[in-house]
């Protein structure tokens, strides 16, 4: 990665509200899945190969990272769908892991991006200042109470 990028990365996270930062985690596992279905739709080239099942194995990191955010004692029926549908997701990315299917990626990357579309709204109503979402159990802003 360029120094520029990296440093703009860098702040980003640094500056974000934990709400953001699961925001950040859904547009980079998104990127990852459709760059992973584009390679492997295109090319048979060994190294196109393995660049997308490492941007499998990463979306998949960035995967169990959301669902190891989720609030499940506080979250409700809510989280416990989420657990399910992240769980999901990684069962198909894992059964598409040797083939790496096209139409599998863009599967999951479509549950993906429907989350992340709905994230971004959640936020986006929990912006305004009466809207502000409650406190979590470790102190951080939650929205909805599904991030621990």
């Amino acid at each position: 990665m360029y120094e520029g990028a990296r440093t703009y990365l860098e702040d980003k996270v640094a500056s974000a509200t934990p709400g953001q930062l699961v925001e950040l985690l859904f547009d980079r596992g998104c990127r990852d899945l459709e760059q992973a279905a584009l390679l492997a739709a295109e090319s048979k080239d060994p190294r196109c190969r393995a660049d997308a099942l490492r941007l499998v194995v990463h979306a998949q990191r960035i995967i169990a990272e959301l669902s190891a955010s989720l609030n499940r004692r506080e979250g409700g029926e809510l989280a416990q769908s989420l657990a399910r549908v992240y769980e999901y997701m990684q069962y198909r990315l894992t059964e598409t892991a040797q083939a790496l299917d096209p139409a599998v990626l863009r599967e999951v990357h479509d549950l993906l991006a429907s989350l992340h579309e709905a994230w971004c709204g959640m936020l986006d109503g929990a912006a305004a200042p009466t809207g502000a979402a409650p406190a979590g159990p470790r102190g951080t802003r939650t929205a909805g109470t599904l991030v621990a």
